[in-house]
């Protein structure tokens, strides 16, 4: 990956997590995302429906993935 990246030709990572992952999991989810390298792009889908629908979840994910640069897949 690293010549991609060097050559500027590499898009961000696509992180899709499945629809059992619920909001329960959001501290494991968010030390996962921390721990990921800087020197790459991050995009992030979510797709069990406690992260929708103005949850406190998806609130949470919304700072966090803000604070990181990192994007949100809908």
């Amino acid at each position: 990956m690293q010549p991609l990246h060097e050559a500027g030709k590499l898009g961000p990572f696509f992180i899709q997590l499945g629809p059992q992952f619920s909001g329960n999991k959001l501290a494991q989810l968010e030390r996962f995302l921390r721990s990921l390298p800087k020197s790459h792009l991050w995009s992030l889908e979510l797709r069990h429906r406690d992260w929708f629908a103005d949850s406190i979840y998806q609130n949470r994910i919304e700072a966090i993935l803000q604070e990181l640069k990192m994007d949100r897949i809908f």
